[in-house]
């Protein structure tokens, strides 16, 4: 059994005052947004500095299998996707019409096991025919 190891980025959850999610990487200091500022199919998902613009703001929906989606404020019907189902280290990662599918069904890893869900520094992977793809 090959055994690999992924650099996972790390996200901090906080909330606005509306109770919308933002996920600032540590690293960068940047936050997830949708490039372009509007929800529509394919939009690449970046890192950029905050505005408090819509199109950096989430709400997670936590699924029956403990997974995560992360629905636009723009407009709930899209969410973050992995393109094309492609776990890789080198697949987009897009807003997309929510469809269900595990592709956009997000796992979050903690950094510290006595931290509660929401709390410090975390990463959010979607594992698909045995391969893992993090934010």
């Amino acid at each position: 059994m090959q055994i690999i190891k992924i650099a996972l980025e790390k996200y901090k959850i906080s909330h606005d005052n509306k109770n919308y999610v933002i996920l600032k990487n540590k690293n960068s200091g940047k936050v997830l947004s949708i490039n372009g500022g509007s929800a529509k199919n394919s939009a690449d998902i970046e890192q950029r500095d905050y505005k408090d613009e819509k199109s950096q703001k989430w709400i997670a929906v936590k699924q029956t299998n403990g997974r995560i989606v992360f629905l636009s404020a723009l407009d709930a019907d899209y969410c973050i996707d992995l393109q094309s189902a492609i776990a890789t280290n080198e697949s987009n990662i897009q807003l997309y019409s929510k469809n269900d599918t595990l592709a956009q069904q997000w796992k979050a890893v903690k950094y510290n096991p006595r931290i509660h869900w929401g709390r410090g520094w975390m990463a959010f992977c979607v594992s698909l025919v045995g391969k893992t793809r993090c934010l």
